[in-house]
Order: structure tokens, then C-alpha cells, then sequence
């Protein structure tokens, strides 16, 4: 019986930053992508995944937008959300948070940072159950 891979879902609306966070996370995680923010949306109902790296800066949906929306759903409510993008002004932080985000990293980021970061959320929602 193979273990458990929690899914992942990368919202990223840049194709060469997209596939490397996929490369990057594919090996531990169960990874599927959206490259707007209302395919975003769509993808997150339609698979429900354990956490949600969400760029800010989409078309369509902007990541503020995105976030609001899932948070405004029960079966999204504990999903973590990590942001990530580059803006980096505090304005853009608190906003982020303001609308439900769990963390936030800005670009460039450091791999080891993501998926530490990453794993963190995770083991926070499994330790909640």
C-alpha cells in the first residue's frame, strides 16, 4: 500500500515558475496547477487539495480575490494558503492575510524555504485532527 501524498495546488499564472514549483514539490506531493485565478477556483472545488500556493498577481481573479472566495467556503476554511508572489510591500502582506492567507513568501524564494514552509502547514493541519 503506498502512503498518502497530500495534494497540492499551485495557482500561478507564470508557465516558467509554475512548472519549476511542480518539479520542485512533484516527488513528495500529488501536484495539479491553474494559470488564472478562476481556473484556480475551479480546480480547488473540483479536487480539494491539502494546500493552495496562490500567486497574487493572476488574470481574471487577482490571488486576493481567490483567497477571499475559497475562505468563504466551509470545505476551505482550515486549507492552508500560502502566497506566493512578488509583491513584497507590507500593504500587500496584511491584505493578503486580511483575506484568510496562512503565509506569505515573496520572489525570488528559496526552494528549501517553500517546501519547509510548506510541510509546516501540512503537519499543522494533521496535527489539528
Amino acid at each position: 500500500m503506498s502512503e498518502y501524498k497530500s495534494k497540492i495546488l499551485v495557482i500561478e499564472d507564470e508557465q516558467d515558475i509554475r512548472e519549476g514549483i511542480v518539479s520542485l514539490l512533484e516527488d513528495q506531493f500529488t501536484v495539479s496547477t491553474a494559470a488564472s485565478g478562476l481556473s484556480g477556483l475551479k480546480e480547488a472545488i473540483r479536487n480539494k487539495p491539502d494546500l493552495i500556493v496562490l500567486d497574487l498577481n493572476l488574470p481574471d481573479f487577482d490571488g486576493y480575490q481567490v483567497c477571499k472566495s475559497l475562505r468563504e467556503e466551509a470545505d476551505f476554511k482550515t486549507i492552508p494558503i500560502i502566497i506566493l508572489t512578488a509583491f513584497n510591500e507590507s500593504d500587500d502582506r496584511v491584505r493578503a492575510f486580511d483575506t484568510g492567507a496562512d503565509d506569505y513568501l515573496a520572489k525570488p524564494f528559496s526552494n528549501a524555504e517553500l517546501i519547509s514552509r510548506i510541510n509546516r502547514k501540512l503537519n499543522v493541519v494533521k496535527d489539528m485532527f
